[in-house]
C-alpha cells in the first residue's frame, strides 16, 4: 500500500473501524504538512476504551493493489498521537471507496471492479416487500429545495446508483419521497430518503431482530458460518418487481 508515494507497511484493515487513522508517527515520516490538517472537534474511541482527539483530519492519496487490481484514491484520515504497532488502520470509508471484500480467514482482500462483481442476493432466494395498506392513499411529497452545495452531492450519488442499477427512472411514481441530506463528520454529505409517509403505510413488525445472544448460541457446534455484510449498501436485496 502506498500513501502519499511512499510505500508503507503494517497497515491494519478494519472493517469494524468507521474512520481510517494514520499515527502521528508515520504522519512524521511521510513529511505530510500539518497545514494541510483540517480541524476536528471530536474524540475516538482507542483499542483499550478510552477517548483520543485527533490532531486533525488530512486527505492523502492512496494507492492499493498492482496492476490490474490496482485502485488509485483519495481518502481522509485522522491523524492519532497515540503508540500503536501500526503506522495506520484502513477502516470501513478507503474498504469501500476502493470496493474491497475482506476474507479474515484468508488474510487477504480482494476487490469488485463493477456491478457484475457484486450481484447481491438471487431474487429467488429473497427479496424485499413493502405491503402497503391499500386503504392508505399514495402520497406525493411536494419538492423540496436544496443548495447548490447539496444539489452537487445529489447529482454525484444519483449517477452513482444509476451507473451502478441500484435505481432506476420512473416516471409516475405513486409514492414520491424528498431526499434528506446529512452532514457527516468528516463533512461529506451522506443522502438519505425520507419514507416517513411510506412507513405510516407499511404494518410494523414488533419483533424485527433476533436477541443476539440466540444468535450466538445457535452457532455452537457448527464448523462454518455464514453472514452478510451489507453495510452501506443495502441495494444487495432486490425490491420485489410489483413493488417498484
Amino acid at each position: 500500500m502506498r500513501i502519499a508515494n511512499w510505500e508503507v507497511g503494517r497497515i491494519l484493515i478494519d472493517g469494524g473501524s468507521s474512520a481510517n487513522i494514520i499515527y502521528i508517527s508515520a504522519f512524521i515520516e511521510l513529511k505530510l504538512n500539518r497545514k494541510d490538517l483540517k480541524r476536528v472537534n471530536y474524540e475516538v474511541t482507542g483499542f483499550n476504551g478510552s477517548g483520543l482527539t485527533p490532531k486533525g483530519i488530512i486527505e492523502i492519496s492512496v494507492w492499493v493493489g498492482e496492476r490490474s487490481k490496482r485502485r488509485d484514491v483519495r481518502a481522509e484520515f485522522l491523524v492519532i498521537n497515540s503508540p500503536s504497532p501500526y503506522n495506520g488502520i484502513m477502516g470501513r470509508p478507503l474498504i469501500h471507496k476502493i470496493g474491497g471484500v475482506v476474507s479474515t480467514y484468508h488474510l487477504a482482500m480482494a476487490y469488485t471492479t463493477n456491478e457484475d462483481e457484486m450481484p447481491g442476493i438471487d431474487p429467488t432466494v429473497m427479496v424485499h416487500k413493502l405491503n402497503v395498506n391499500e386503504d392508505i392513499r399514495p402520497v406525493r411529497q411536494k419538492k423540496r429545495s436544496f443548495s447548490t452545495e447539496k444539489n452537487r452531492a445529489i447529482q454525484e450519488e444519483v449517477e452513482k446508483l444509476l451507473e451502478a442499477r441500484f435505481i432506476e427512472l420512473c416516471d409516475y411514481p405513486k409514492w414520491l419521497a424528498n431526499v434528506v441530506m446529512v452532514k457527516k463528520a468528516n463533512g461529506q454529505w451522506k443522502m438519505c430518503v425520507d419514507f416517513t409517509d411510506l412507513n405510516k403505510a407499511c404494518p410494523k413488525d414488533c419483533y424485527p431482530l433476533p436477541q443476539i445472544d440466540q444468535l450466538v448460541d445457535s452457532i455452537s457446534g457448527h464448523a462454518l458460518l455464514s453472514i452478510m455484510d451489507a453495510f452501506s449498501r443495502y441495494h444487495q436485496i432486490s425490491l420485489h418487481e410489483p413493488d417498484r
